[in-house]
């Protein structure tokens, strides 16, 4: 009978999140700690999709405190 070896790997293991969703909703971001570079490219990423969310959203007339 042969083993099977099984590895299970999580690539981003810390999160930050701001924000409450009673308030405008929150922002979570999952990222690597370890790696700063790759966590603020993430960061300012989330940051720019969340500003067209509400760029988007307004332009159809939604309108909430961001």
């Amino acid at each position: 009978m042969t083993e099977t070896v099984v590895i299970q790997r999580t690539e981003y293991p810390d999160s930050i999140e701001i924000g409450k969703l009673g308030k405008g909703g929150s922002c979570k971001v999952y990222i690597d700690a370890t790696d700063l570079t790759g966590a603020k490219r993430k960061i300012d990423n989330l940051v720019e999709a969340r500003s067209h969310l509400i760029a988007r959203l307004a332009e159809k007339g939604v309108h909430f405190d961001a």
